[in-house]
């Protein structure tokens, strides 16, 4: 019991990591597949061993006298559902004249249904779902990876440099981008005026001869 409770978590553990792998477009493709396609598999499920129960009667009915995988429902169950994987070696006697034909019927019933019909229904469940996922999550050449964009936007920040651009200053003339002194308000004039005067006493008394205003030094020595 418990290490069938450890091989639950352990796959619990790896679902979760989808969580992650979301954040590549490819991943992300097919966790939506999986997600949109869910419930309809669900259904296919239940429609499967509807009709693999159904069979498994059936060829424990007509086969179990003979062949001891199917004598019992539960065996003859696991035996065609293995058959999807493995195959089958068909017996040749089955066919020999004056042998009982209904076992080769239910054989090629069972292939046609099975292998010809659910499988492709199957496959047709998720390539209409990746079709319409593809379409959704159709990735723009000109969108960045997020984890990308974040690592630069991190580098960046660390060297003091900031992404953000406005576009609108980026055309405008450099005239445009400042204010004449004379035109602002009395108070934020004085303001600047004295927090000018303090930068350039910390200028002075930690670098000598640094001038951090020039044009007010050209304009006093006027």
């Amino acid at each position: 019991l418990g290490n069938n409770i450890l091989a639950m978590l352990a796959i619990t553990c790896w679902i979760k990591l989808f969580k992650y792998l979301c954040m590549s477009s490819y991943f992300r493709l097919l966790v939506r597949i999986l997600e949109s396609c869910a419930a309809r598999l669900v259904v296919f499920c239940l429609l499967l061993l509807v009709v693999f129960f159904g069979f498994a009667v059936a060829f424990s009915i007509g086969l179990g006298y003979t062949n001891a995988s199917f004598v019992t429902i539960p065996k003859s169950f696991l035996v065609l559902f293995f058959l999807l994987i493995d195959g089958y070696a068909v017996d040749e006697d089955w066919f020999q004249p004056g042998k009982d034909q209904i076992v080769p019927l239910i054989f090629l019933a069972y292939i046609f249904l099975i292998y010809f019909v659910l499988l492709n229904i199957f496959i047709a469940i998720v390539l209409d779902t990746f079709s319409l996922a593809s379409r959704m999550n159709a990735v723009d050449p000109d969108k960045q990876n997020p984890m990308m964009v974040f690592l630069k936007t991190y580098y960046n920040w660390m060297k003091g440099q900031s992404l953000v651009r406005d576009d609108s200053e980026e055309h405008m003339k450099q005239e445009d981008l400042c204010i004449t002194l004379d035109l602002l308000p009395g108070l934020v004039r004085r303001k600047w005026v004295e927090k000018k005067r303090r930068m350039q006493r910390v200028a002075d008394q930690n670098f000598a001869g640094m001038v951090l205003f020039p044009e007010d030094d050209r304009k006093n020595k006027r």
